[in-house]
């Protein structure tokens, strides 16, 4: 990936086909706030909503990822919130991407060791099951 790949670029090479309604809404307008920002120029709460709405995930995920690997429990609006972000991403993925997946069952465990939220460790057992190891 290019550093300096932004989704306007990404939906060029994607014969046109725009990923999100242009509209008024309150996601249309983020899109629009992001389109032509360098994907590795995005904010945390710009990396977990895109993963959020599965939006060029070969770019997102390994920024995501590495974000994670970085900071378990980083989050804008909570703790977690990323990670928390991954349980939307696709099975089929996670099974084309076993590396990542790798990746992020290791980011999972140290959740596990930093957190006493109850909730976020609930949330890392349910993605860690989401596909069983290989």
């Amino acid at each position: 990936m290019s550093k300096f790949a932004t989704f306007r670029n990404l939906e060029s090479s994607d014969k046109g086909m725009s990923r999100i309604s242009h509209d008024d809404s309150p996601l249309g307008k983020w899109y629009r706030s992001v389109q032509d920002t360098p994907i590795s120029e995005f904010t945390d709460e710009d990396l977990s909503r895109a993963c959020r709405q599965e939006l060029f995930l070969n770019h997102i995920v390994p920024l995501a990822i590495v974000r994670l690997e970085e900071e378990p429990l980083v989050g804008e609006m909570y703790e977690g919130e990323m990670f928390v972000a991954m349980k939307s991403i696709p099975i089929l993925y996670w099974k084309d991407h076993p590396l990542i997946w790798k990746r992020l069952l290791k980011v999972a465990e140290r959740i596990k060791q930093l957190s006493e939220d109850e909730q976020i460790i609930r949330e890392v057992n349910e993605l860690a099951k989401k596909i069983p190891c290989e």
